[in-house]
């Protein structure tokens, strides 16, 4: 768990390195298999088909980015906000980590199948 701890910290790290607001949202790991998921948000240029999610193999054969719309998180974002204005601020996180959470394990079952990059 340290080792992860720290992994996660570091990824999370590096988008803030100029001050601006990071893509990171957050890094997971599948114990079974140690694929480990480095969840960012990007623009839907910045996807094959405009709409994602897309994942991305790194040069570590075990790590990947998974890139999410961050127009379709935003409108995720507002639409909690609506339904849950008088909610408290931790109960509207909760419920937009719950979004987020609902679109990996997908991305894991095709982190599995990938082949490594050849390089």
């Amino acid at each position: 768990m340290d080792e992860f701890t720290k992994r996660v910290e570091e990824d999370m790290a590096y988008g803030d390195t100029d001050g601006s607001p990071g893509r990171v949202l957050a890094a997971c790991q599948d114990s079974e298999t140690d694929i480990y998921l480095l969840v960012m948000a990007v623009p839907t240029s910045a996807l094959m088909d405009g709409v994602g999610p897309e994942l991305f193999r790194t040069p570590d054969k075990k790590k990947f980015l998974a890139c999410l719309n961050e127009e379709m998180l935003w409108e995720k974002a507002q639409e909690i906000i609506a339904e849950q204005n008088e909610e408290p601020e931790e109960k509207k996180n909760s419920l937009m980590a719950q979004f987020i959470a609902e679109q990996l394990p997908p991305l894991f079952e095709r982190a599995r199948e990938m082949e490594p990059l050849d390089i």
